[in-house]
């Protein structure tokens, strides 16, 4: 017995074999799925080895314990400053001295 891939059909509410259901989404269409190319080879920076495809990058990346940084903000760690002896008291001098002008 074979085994076949169902998705279903919002516009029919019914579950389609796949293939037929994408066959109808891309018969109208010239597009089809899209197909990356493997990545350029490069050395990192960690150990100079190189890294030539996306399969050892993501290892790499879970090996080393790093992150692809991209586009999206990193999250930071709120710093907090060192107490400064007298700064309450220096800016209260401040205030005071700035009201008699």
């Amino acid at each position: 017995m074979s085994r076949q891939t169902w998705v279903w059909d919002r516009t029919t509410e019914t579950l389609v074999p796949k293939e037929d259901f994408y066959a109808r989404i891309y018969a109208d269409t010239k597009a089809g799925p899209q197909i990356m190319r493997d990545i350029a080879p490069y050395r990192n920076v960690i150990d100079g080895k190189e890294i030539g495809s996306r399969s050892t990058h993501r290892e790499f990346l879970k090996r080393n314990n790093v992150v692809e940084v991209g586009n999206e903000k990193p999250k930071l760690a709120p710093r907090s400053l060192p107490p400064v002896p007298g700064l309450r008291q220096d800016i209260a001098r401040t205030l005071r001295d700035m009201k008699g002008r």
